[in-house]
């Protein structure tokens, strides 16, 4: 490339730069096509190419594939979370202790005092609860109306079989559904070896029961999201909390734990951990499908927010490795579409017979017209489409949601950047989280204590906050009285 090509790229960019800034382009808008912006600033396609690639560089513009660039704003001063370093041991995990700052009970829609009807409308209280508190979208971002076309084609349909009890294993419709979607990225399935669950959770507890008996220590990454905490404190399944590292998790004691024999299983996320947004990479992943082979332990992947990623292809998870079937794959639509529709799919590997007689023992299938919708709707290429565009809206509250915090919290708060998921971890050194918790309550405002997400006393000085929601004015009021109460923490005599 001449110098001359190369200036005017970088003086095109420069331009956009500069438009963005001065609000004549907004965050969240789709530029031209390629061959468009070319024609309409007389340059070629090579120049507008390399333009675009250098935006994106700058953090400017994102591109989406089979979709566009939409813009972005670039983060300020990203900051690394670093990872508490410890021994690994068994630890019995108090049932209660992890049953603190759950979801909030006040959610409900509102219901009018004179007619009885529901108005459809969450209170204020309600919302600021959910935004902050708990892993989910905001409804505005669900595919509400497309799914419920595609829910009420197949109620309208005169087929008996969709009320009675199913197969065992799930709708084959919606298996081969699954099976094909997840084909096209790179994560080839087949229909037969999966099975539809009532929501993730209730896949990992199948999993569990099937792998583990009470007693058996399960290793878990830390920090490890609550609710499977709170799981194994139910199961009566001791934990082993493995530190995290920059690579994804400390291979080297597990090995070593391993080696003595006292795991008895692995449960652990791979892409987009719940709280840090961490990551393991391709590397630690193929390893630890070789290790369930090698040591014969199972190992339970929550995939659930797998492909939520705000940027470039999703991630293969460590079930992709997998030649012996030692790892058991859970994920579920309750990230991606909506938590209301409690319909999860696993991949067993070996234990797909057991898995199946366990699920249908306990609830005798899944709703079986919601799985045919949620088929039809993943057919027609709507979840695809959705997939586009929640992860590019998560992209923007990550940089809107980091943006304030950067500018509302002391220079010594780190705060997360993460590549996927809907979770942003935060450490305030000096900060007791639980403090915090219940401060923010009497505001009605919820967030996640660090403390919840380790048996072990850790992360105190950390807390989450959701992210799914967009900041819009009412959740900066929310989130600037937040950071009030974290500074009058950290430092009481201000």
């Amino acid at each position: 490339m001449t110098t001359h090509a190369k200036a005017a790229y970088k003086r095109l960019a420069q331009k956009m730069v500069d438009e963005i800034q001065q609000g004549q382009r907004q965050v969240g808008e789709k530029m031209p096509s390629l061959r468009r912006f070319a024609s309409q600033h007389g340059v070629s396609m090579t120049t507008a190419i390399r333009c675009y690639e250098h935006l994106e560089d700058l953090g400017y513009v994102n591109a989406i594939e089979k979709s566009g660039f939409y813009i972005t704003l670039p983060l300020k001063a990203p900051n690394s979370i670093e990872f508490k370093q410890f021994n690994s041991e068994i630890t019995a995990l108090p049932e209660t202790d992890f049953l603190r700052f759950g979801p909030s009970q006040n959610t409900h829609n509102q219901t009018n005092k004179n007619t009885g009807k529901n108005t459809g409308k969450s209170t204020n209280k309600g919302s600021a609860q959910q935004a902050f508190g708990t892993a989910q979208s905001s409804p505005e971002s669900m595919p509400i109306e497309a799914l419920q076309r595609c829910i009420n084609r197949v109620l309208r349909q005169q087929n008996s079989q969709h009320y009675l009890y199913g197969d065992p294993q799930g709708s084959e419709t919606l298996r081969q559904a699954l099976a094909s979607h997840f084909s096209k990225q790179g994560f080839g399935l087949q229909s037969k070896d999966l099975m539809i669950t009532n929501g993730c959770m209730d896949a990992v507890a199948l999993a569990l029961e099937a792998v583990t008996e009470p007693g058996d220590a399960v290793a878990v990454t830390s920090p490890c999201f609550n609710g499977l905490l709170q799981l194994l404190a139910l199961m009566k399944r001791p934990v082993i909390e493995l530190p995290s590292t920059p690579e994804g998790l400390d291979l080297t004691q597990l090995e070593k734990l391993a080696e003595q024999g006292v795991v008895k299983a692995c449960l652990m996320t791979s892409s987009h951990q719940n709280p840090s947004g961490h990551s393991l990479n391709t590397k630690q992943k193929q390893w630890l499908a070789e290790f369930a082979s090698r040591f014969s332990i199972p190992l339970i992947e929550d995939d659930v927010f797998g492909e939520l990623c705000h940027q470039g292809p999703i991630a293969l998870p460590i079930k992709a490795w997998d030649s012996e079937g030692w790892v058991i794959w859970c994920s579920s639509a309750s990230k991606t579409l909506a938590p209301g529709l409690r319909l999860g799919w696993c991949q067993p590997g070996r234990f797909l017979t057991k898995l199946v007689k366990q699920g249908y023992l306990r609830s005798f299938g899944v709703n079986q017209p919601l799985q045919e919708g949620l088929a039809e709707f993943i057919d027609n290429g709507q979840y695809t489409k959705h997939l586009k565009k929640i992860n590019l809206q998560l992209r923007q509250n990550m940089l809107d949601y980091h943006q304030f915090l950067i500018s509302h919290l002391p220079d010594n708060v780190t705060i997360s950047t993460p590549v996927g998921g809907m979770v942003m971890w935060i450490h305030a050194p000096g900060l007791d989280s639980e403090k915090l918790a219940v401060a923010a309550q009497a505001q009605d405002i919820a967030i996640r204590p660090g403390s919840v997400f380790s048996c072990r006393h850790y992360y105190q000085d950390h807390f989450r906050i959701n992210i799914g929601w967009p900041l819009d004015k009412q959740r900066q009021e929310q989130l600037g009285q937040l950071c009030g109460l974290v500074i009058s923490l950290i430092n009481p005599s201000q």
